[in-house]
């Protein structure tokens, strides 16, 4: 059984939009489906000059990311946002996966041939 990761979407100084949510709670479950060990995801818009910034912070079991991404629009800095906390899960995920392979490779009795 997954559990679900709360959700935090804040919008500083911008006027909040339904859509950018709906669309941001659907990447958020996407995110938790493909890294269950995260348990809360908090996203926020707030407005940089003359353009918009999407912050995100990830925290899970053993698991800590955070990023951020700046576009013209709301949408494309939240897409921007996801695609590097993904990569941020998926190197730290893979980092710690093959750690623990490399550790049972060494510590694994040699089979001798002969």
């Amino acid at each position: 059984m997954t559990q679900v990761p709360a959700v935090e979407i804040r919008f500083k100084d911008v006027t909040p939009d339904d859509a950018l949510r709906e669309r941001v709670e659907k990447r958020c479950q996407q995110l938790s489906s493909d890294f269950p060990e995260t348990t809360h995801i908090e996203i926020t818009f707030s407005p940089e000059g003359d353009e918009f910034s999407a912050h995100g912070h990830v925290l899970g079991k053993r698991t800590e990311a955070a990023t951020s991404a700046t576009a013209t629009e709301l949408f494309p800095a939240a897409e921007i946002l996801f695609e590097r906390l993904s990569k941020q899960l998926r190197r730290s995920h893979d980092k710690k996966i093959f750690v623990q392979r490399r550790d049972a490779q060494r510590h694994s009795p040699k089979k001798s041939s002969g």
